[in-house]
């Protein structure tokens, strides 16, 4: 496949709105969290945990986005899949939220909720590699 500077730059320039997209999505659910409830809004800007997994989810976005029309746009989707599925079974090992709302402290387990993001993870997984054996089976036939 030849490239020319003009498509890689354009490329680039997809990779780069993904990867911002995440950020500005990011910061706004986390502007909204601080205006309904502070504290956890507090609490997701100050874990680093949080922040690792959007700066990995920028990352693949951008990947995702540089590689498009190509094969291994779907090897920089199944990254991110299983990036995320990492993180979920992290943090599904004995977490729980524990936070002051209006001076009451609540404390809820979060395992459940991720344990069905998991589940979704791997739906997602398998449209992903359906989607790229579609995408062989095209390229193949042209």
């Amino acid at each position: 496949m030849k490239t020319n500077g003009k498509k890689i730059l354009l490329r680039i320039a997809i990779g780069f709105g993904y990867a911002i997209a995440v950020i500005i999505g990011y910061l706004a659910l986390n502007s909204l969290l601080l205006q309904t409830a502070p504290s956890i809004g507090e609490h997701i800007i100050n874990n680093p945990f949080v922040n690792a997994f959007i700066i990995g989810l920028a990352i693949f976005a951008f990947a995702s986005g540089f590689l498009r029309e190509t094969i291994f746009k779907y090897f920089a989707e199944g990254g991110m899949i299983f990036f995320m599925m990492g993180m979920a079974i992290y943090a599904i090992d004995g977490r729980s939220l524990g936070l002051t709302i209006q001076n009451i402290y609540v404390e809820a387990d979060v395992s459940i909720i991720l344990t069905l993001f998991l589940f979704a993870m791997i739906i997602d997984l398998a449209r992903v590699i359906l989607s790229a054996l579609n995408y062989l089976a095209e390229k193949e036939e042209a």
